[in-house]
């Protein structure tokens, strides 16, 4: 009938978006998508190798950056990987040095890397969190998350990972006060520490079985 063939056209102008929004519901490619979807195969086909996936992979886990930056690349290059704990002494000093062994006695997972505040990995990571390079009067504990922690609570963080010791160690931060914490910390230790223990004339340097948890090698 005439009003039919009068009405076929506005059908069919009604009737293409929904086709198409159809066609997506369906994953049914409309022509223009299918075409797009061939070029994006075609693409693909260049990447595919296993080097590349192995490229596009580490990408994916440094966050989706296309790259490292200079200190990430140095650090990495140095041993020092995602989700790493690390611990920053005084290489000198004689008292640092024994709370490293402290350490390494009871960290049977290797947990742990070190990395003497004076020596270059050490001062990339100061400078990476924001820290003075130069500041030796303390212990700096950088967490898994990359946390940065700092004076009694870089001992009593890094304590909570540590064979035997993690119960004490949040107790202790817990119902201690970190002011006094802190005060106890740097004036009654951090400041004595060569008076009562002494220091070297070198930084430490780590046994063969040893090296590779310590970022200054």
């Amino acid at each position: 009938p005439p009003m039919k063939r009068a009405a076929e056209p506005g059908i069919r102008l009604l009737s293409a978006p929904l086709f198409v929004s159809a066609c997506c519901a369906l994953s049914i490619p409309t022509p223009a998508l299918a075409l797009k979807m061939r070029k994006a195969a075609h693409q693909l086909r260049g990447i595919s190798s296993p080097r590349a996936l192995a490229f596009n992979a580490g990408v994916a886990m440094q966050g989706g950056g296309g790259s490292l930056s200079p200190q990430d690349a140095f650090l990495r290059e140095r041993g020092l990987q995602n989700g790493d704990k690390v611990l920053l002494f005084d290489g000198v000093c004689n008292m640092c040095s024994g709370a490293v062994n402290f350490v390494i006695a009871r960290d049977p997972k290797s947990q742990f890397k070190f990395a003497s505040i004076q020596g270059e990995a050490g001062q990339t990571i100061q400078r990476k969190y924001g820290r003075d390079p130069s500041d030796l009067s303390t212990l700096v504990f950088v967490d898994s998350d990359k946390s940065v922690h700092v004076r009694s609570e870089a001992v009593l963080r890094a304590g909570e990972y540590l064979e035997g010791w993690g119960p004490l160690a949040r107790a202790v931060r817990w119902l201690v006060p970190r002011g006094l914490r802190d005060f106890v910390y740097t004036y009654i230790v951090a400041n004595n520490r060569y008076a009562v223990f002494g220091k070297t004339s070198t930084c430490r340097r780590p046994t063969p079985e040893l090296r590779a948890r310590f970022l200054d090698n």
